[in-house]
């Protein structure tokens, strides 16, 4: 329960309480005005009657006769007892009282404890029976009560209302702290609170926002950081390749042309040595293919040369053919639309060849997909496949997804973008990055295309992107 939940429900107790110790004051009030005006009432009607008897100067019969033609008193009702057998002295309707049941109920008047007998002294024994009757006075003491239960009622209302307003003005600053918090664990060192309130949420929304700043600044930093370790890590692979390809480009070639000459040498030569040049030159031949094979690792030529483009199709056919048993769909048209030597090029083409790596490890698919697209002012890149899946969890060294996806989800997050993955065990996975571009890059159309086309390109459905549920890693 959230404590404006808490805080209004003990209010709301508060006030029923108070309504009910004024609605108890009110009912003791009218309760005991009730009893002392209907005893009033009986005793002197009582002394009146007792009186006329003793005076002598009507008999019996023509008393019980007058009494019971005069129009009786509101509050008491007369009764003649003879020969144990009652008789009411007057047969005209009595007015329904204007009190609710309830009210009358918890005034609680009973007629028999406030009743008195006068005999007559004549020779039947009559008795006259005067009994209290409280209809009348109860209705009036409601007359009087009920206004004043309608100012406590119009009271607790106000009140409740009031303080209701009070409170959710009052704990605003803790809502707005609550929506920053989540930003916070969202990633989203952007926000602050605005500074309003008691003092103590004063302080607590200046503290917010000092620490929003500095995760902000730390965050800021970190990229910088990140980004500046992969350009020094690109600058040592783009060397390392172009000294293989300089120094061990020429040993293997220059290997391959002395075993050459060798096993073509007119000399005579024993055969075991014309065939050990001949194993030499496959040698150095299968050399040179794994060193070309490495320096395309390290740093792609294509993509110095060539652009973005021609570097991704070059390694996805590359990819196709060492596993042919996956039919593997691309879409690279954002890339006409990127500026030429993008500093995106670099990391869009590392994450691509994490991802196919990963899904040649791992998926166990017979189809994937790799798609660029520039949806406004940002790239999205998604690669996705049909294939075992896993369950999902943020990227990170102790999660399922392992170093691979914790390089690429820092190598996105260097750059300002986000980084998304969306599986589910037996149904496939899907990785979708989106970043800015880079300043000067012209924007592309707002819509983004589904992943894959079933009716044009016969992929699974398992490969479709969809948008996934709860928070994103990022």
């Amino acid at each position: 329960m959230s404590l404006t939940t808490r805080l209004q429900a003990l209010f709301a107790i508060l006030t029923i309480a108070f309504l009910a110790a004024g609605l108890a004051l009110v009912i003791h009030h009218a309760r005991t005005a009730v009893h002392a005006e209907l005893a009033s009432s009986v005793n002197l009607t009582a002394a009146l009657i007792s009186g006329a008897v003793a005076a002598g100067q009507e008999t019996p019969e023509e008393l019980i006769d007058r009494l019971d033609a005069v129009t009786l008193q509101r509050h008491i009702r007369l009764e003649k007892r003879r020969d144990d057998r009652h008789r009411p002295l007057s047969t005209e309707p009595r007015s329904e009282a204007g009190a609710p049941a309830w009210f009358t109920g918890l005034v609680g008047f009973d007629p028999d404890m406030q009743s008195r007998e006068v005999r007559l002294n004549d020779p039947a024994d009559t008795v006259l029976v005067i009994r209290a009757e409280p209809a009348d006075e109860i209705a009036e003491a409601w007359q009087g009560a009920r206004g004043l239960l309608a100012l406590l009622i119009g009271f607790g209302a106000i009140a409740a209302l009031l303080t209701q307003w009070l409170l959710r003005r009052a704990l605003s600053p803790l809502r707005h702290l609550l929506r920053g918090l989540g930003a916070l664990e969202q990633g989203d060192y952007t926000s602050r609170l605005r500074i309003a309130g008691a003092p103590e949420l004063r302080r607590v929304s200046l503290g917010f926002n000092q620490l929003s700043a500095a995760l902000q600044e730390a965050q800021t930093r970190n990229r910088r950081l990140s980004r500046e370790l992969l350009e020094i890590q690109e600058d040592e692979r783009r060397h390392l390749a172009r000294e293989l390809h300089d120094e061990m480009g020429q040993c293997t070639s220059a290997l391959q042309a002395e075993a050459v000459a060798i096993r073509d040498d007119r000399t005579p030569l024993p055969a075991r040595t014309r065939e050990g040049a001949e194993a030499i030159r496959d040698t150095a031949r299968h050399l040179h293919h794994l060193a070309r094979r490495l320096i395309r690792r390290l740093h792609p030529a294509e993509l110095d040369a060539l652009g973005l483009e021609s570097a991704l199709h070059t390694m996805c056919d590359d990819w196709q053919g060492r596993h042919p048993d996956v039919r593997l769909h691309t879409d690279f048209a954002a890339t006409a639309r990127m500026p030429a030597g993008s500093a995106h090029d670099i990391h869009v083409y590392r994450v691509v060849q994490e991802a196919l790596s990963n899904i040649s490890r791992h998926a166990r698919a017979s189809q994937a997909c790799v798609r660029l697209r520039m949806p406004g002012q940002a790239l999205q890149l998604t690669v996705a496949d049909n294939g075992a899946g896993f369950p999902p969890s943020p990227p990170g060294p102790g999660s399922s997804g392992g170093f691979g996806l914790t390089g690429m989800a820092e190598r996105v997050r260097s750059l300002g973008g986000r980084l998304r993955i969306i599986s589910r065990s037996g149904a496939g996975s899907c990785l979708a990055c989106r970043f800015p571009l880079p300043d000067g890059a012209p924007s592309g159309p707002g819509h983004v295309a589904p992943l894959v086309q079933p009716q044009k390109r016969a992929v699974s459905p398992a490969i479709t992107v969809r948008p996934a549920p709860g928070r994103s890693p990022s």
